[in-house]
């Protein structure tokens, strides 16, 4: 994303040499780990600084062209509304959301097509009545307009004919061109709760070990909000309601 953006930021290259050592000799899918010094870390954060600066929002000017650049991944969808300032686009707005559970089961295709829907959606009052084109990595979509209505699912009828009330321009880019939305849409959580941290201080902590193996008292895993079963101890079984009638029965006679 930020190098999306590098026209815009000044000494870029300087202040990203630090980070750009770390990727000599690296491979295609390298998870070697990297060596975090201070330097690094200052580099880091500089760029995180000067993308803020940079990609501080335009205010929208009429005559412009406007562009609309959107993607989708399994679970959010993202989008950046810009305009063309001095042969370069500035953004204008940035638009994010996470998927529903029956959303993230939908196929690519419907979730690229929705990915364009919500962010019309989203930032209708400002390409309303302007021309505009809308920029997908999904190739299939550029012909979405082009496909008979008949066969189209209702859904899909629906998300583009609302898209065609404001432009049926769509145009192909690729994923490599695409950063900004890609990333936005790769935004699943932001918490500083690190509950794989309180977890594992769980496993580790003597006097809950110590509880876990009293017979007087009955713990249940738990799964974190991070997707991983944390459970130090599984649920002990529970005996039948037909062994309690018969054990009454028994002594009562």
């Amino acid at each position: 994303m930020i190098n999306f953006y590098r026209r815009y930021l000044k000494d870029v290259a300087k202040t990203q040499a630090p980070l750009h050592e770390l990727l000599k000799g690296a491979k295609k899918k390298d998870r070697r780990k990297v060596h975090w010094t201070d330097d690094t870390r200052r580099s880091f954060e500089k760029c995180k600084t000067d993308l803020a600066e940079a990609a501080l929002l335009s205010f929208p000017r009429s005559g412009l062209p406007l562009s609309l650049c959107t993607d989708a991944s399994d679970f959010a969808v993202g989008a950046v509304l810009q305009q063309l300032e001095n042969k370069g686009w500035k953004p204008i707005a940035f638009y994010s959301k996470k998927l529903n559970e029956t959303q993230t089961r939908y196929s690519t295709y419907d979730r690229e097509l929705l990915g364009i829907y919500l962010s019309v959606k989203h930032f209708k009052h400002l390409p309303e009545g302007n021309d505009f084109v809308i920029y997908t990595d999904h190739k299939p979509l550029i012909f979405a307009f082009k496909q008979k209505n008949e066969k189209a699912p209702p859904r899909q009828q629906r998300e583009l004919q609302y898209i065609s009330e404001f432009s049926c321009n769509i145009q192909h880019v690729l994923g490599k061109d695409n950063v900004v939305a890609a990333a936005l849409s790769r935004i699943d959580s932001i918490s500083e709760i690190n509950f794989e941290a309180i977890a594992e201080e769980q496993n580790t902590d003597e006097e809950l070990q110590q509880l876990l193996h009293n017979n007087s008292l009955k713990f249940k895993p738990s799964t974190l909000p991070s997707g991983k079963n944390f459970g130090v101890t599984p649920q002990r079984k529970t005996l039948g309601l037909t062994f309690h009638k018969n054990l009454g029965f028994k002594y009562s006679n």
